[in-house]
Order: structure tokens, then C-alpha cells, then sequence
């Protein structure tokens, strides 16, 4: 491997661990607003009796996918342990 193809290896390892992170970022955003969505359907539901279980459902819903994302984010991250080793 001639020193332009290590150099493109580099720049792919360091494009892929930014999109990686950008991915994990993006999931948690996205399980915290569905947590907010959820908290906001359970105070409906406090309120507006008739439409209660139609709400609480969506609140499970909400979590449900919020639970997803969190698992996606964590997927993605990159903790120390997985930093690409010296010369690479």
C-alpha cells in the first residue's frame, strides 16, 4: 500500500467514525423527544379522561421507541475501547 492509499484509508476510517457518532447523536435527540412526546401524552390523559387510554397508549408507543433510539445511539457510539489502534 502506497502512502496516497494509506492516506485514503485514514480519511475513510475518519469519515465513518464522524458519521457514527453523527448517527448516536441524532438517535438520542430522537429517543429525548420521544420521551418529551410521551410525558406530554400522559398529561392529556390526566386531563381528558375520554381520551385517556388512546393517549396512554401512544405514550407506550413513544417510549417504546425512544427505548429503540437509545439502544441505535448506543449502537453507534464509539467508546474508547473501540478507537482504531496506532497505525492503522
Amino acid at each position: 500500500m502506497n502512502d496516497w492509499q494509506s492516506l485514503e484509508v485514514i480519511t475513510s476510517l475518519v469519515q465513518a467514525r464522524s458519521l457514527r457518532r453523527r448517527v448516536a447523536d441524532v438517535a438520542a435527540e430522537i429517543a429525548l423527544t420521544e420521551e418529551h412526546v410521551a410525558a406530554t401524552l400522559d398529561r392529556l390523559a390526566a386531563t381528558r379522561p375520554r381520551d385517556a387510554e388512546q393517549l396512554r397508549a401512544k405514550a407506550r408507543a413513544a417510549r417504546e421507541f425512544a427505548a429503540i433510539e437509545r439502544d441505535r445511539a448506543a449502537d453507534y457510539g464509539w467508546p474508547a475501547s473501540a478507537e482504531p489502534e496506532p497505525g492503522w
